[in-house]
This record gives structure tokens, sequence and C-alpha cells, in this order.
């Protein structure tokens, strides 16, 4: 069996609802909880207590770093569309 820990990276709403139920101590049973800097900021924004209770559990970790397998099936940010009014298309159709 192995007995190796999964790798754990948090997302900001877990941290600040378990913070919020004072259930952080969930998460000790990971051996480390990354915490990527976007997500870092925005719990010190809406909960900064979450980072006070378990300091030694969380790692700050800045942008990660995927193989290129991984961006090559990450789909590309959507194009943003164009706004037409209903006269435009109207014109255009015409």
């Amino acid at each position: 069996m192995d007995k190796t820990r999964p790798i754990v990276v948090a997302d900001t709403g877990p941290i600040i609802h378990l913070d919020e139920l004072e259930c952080l101590d969930l998460l000790a049973d990971f051996n480390k909880i990354f915490v990527p800097d976007a997500v870092w900021r925005e719990v010190l924004r809406h909960r900064p207590q979450a980072t006070e209770s378990q300091p030694k559990l969380f790692v700050r970790h800045g942008a990660l770093n995927f193989s290129p397998l991984v961006k090559a099936l990450t789909p590309p940010p959507a194009l943003p569309q164009k706004a037409w009014t209903f006269r435009r298309m109207a014109r255009s159709v015409c």
C-alpha cells in the first residue's frame, strides 16, 4: 500500500468556509496545503483570521507550472462575442 500523502492545492472557498465553521483543523490530515498567491490574497481580503489559525499547514505557492500536456488540453479563454443591437442585426440581414 502506498503511504505517500496526496498533494493538496486549496481554493479560497473551502478555506474561508472551514474557518467559519471553526473546522480548519480537519485539513491537518494533510501534510501541507499549497495555496496559490491569488487564493492567499483572496483569503486575506475576505477572512484574514483563517491564515492565522493554522499557519504551519498552509504553504504559499506562486504560479503553478503545468506540464506541456496539461497546457495542450486546457481550452483557450473564450473570445469576446461581438455585441449586436437589434438595429444593427436587422441592417446586416437585409
